[in-house]
C-alpha cells in the first residue's frame, strides 16, 4: 500500500466507519488499490461494531461496514497516516494533541467539496432516527467523492486503463 487515509470521529461507530466504507467502495469501483483506508475515534472503545443504523444505511447503499470494529486513535495510527480527516474540529484538535506535530496532514472532511460547505462540521447521527443517518450518509458520501477526486489529482493515482 502506498498511502494511508485515516478518518476520525468521536466513537468510531457512525461517521468515520461510513467514510471509510464509502472511500473503500469508491476506490474498488475505480480499480485503485494503492490506498489504505482506516478509521478511529477520539473517545472510542475497542472492538465495538458500527452502530446498527450506520450498518443499515451503508447496506442500503451497497457499502459493507459489517466487519468494522471501533478503536481509539493512537500515536502509531496517526503517524502511519498520510492524511487524517476529522468530522469535527475537535477531532483534529484531539489528534494533534496525541501527535503534537501534524505536519499539515490534518483536515476536516468538509474541506473537500463545494466551497460553501468547507470548514463545516459533520454532525454525529448517533442516537438519532434512521432519516438522520440517511442525511449524514449523503453528506459524508458527497465529501468523500470530492476527497477521492482530490487524491487522484494530488497523489497521482493511476487508474486502470481497461475500465
Amino acid at each position: 500500500m502506498g498511502r494511508h487515509v485515516l478518518f476520525v470521529c468521536t466513537g468510531n461507530l457512525c461517521r468515520s466507519p461510513l467514510a471509510e466504507g464509502i472511500l473503500r467502495k469508491l476506490l474498488a469501483d475505480r480499480g485503485i488499490n494503492s490506498i489504505k483506508v482506516s478509521s478511529a475515534g477520539t473517545f472510542a472503545l475497542t472492538g465495538w461494531p458500527a452502530a446498527e443504523l450506520a450498518l443499515e444505511v451503508a447496506f442500503h447503499h451497497k457499502v459493507d461496514i459489517s466487519s468494522h470494529r471501533s478503536r481509539p486513535i493512537s500515536r502509531e495510527l496517526l503517524d502511519a497516516a498520510d492524511l487524517v480527516i476529522g468530522m469535527e474540529r475537535d477531532h483534529i484538535i484531539e489528534s494533534n494533541v496525541v501527535v503534537k506535530d501534524g505536519c499539515g496532514k490534518y483536515c476536516l472532511l468538509s474541506d473537500f467539496g463545494p466551497a460553501h460547505s468547507r470548514g463545516r462540521e459533520i454532525e454525529d447521527p448517533y442516537g438519532a432516527p434512521f432519516d438522520y443517518f440517511v442525511s449524514a450518509y449523503r453528506e459524508i458520501e458527497r465529501h468523500v467523492e470530492a476527497l477521492l477526486d482530490h487524491l487522484v489529482e494530488h497523489w497521482g493515482l493511476n487508474m486502470p486503463t481497461d475500465r
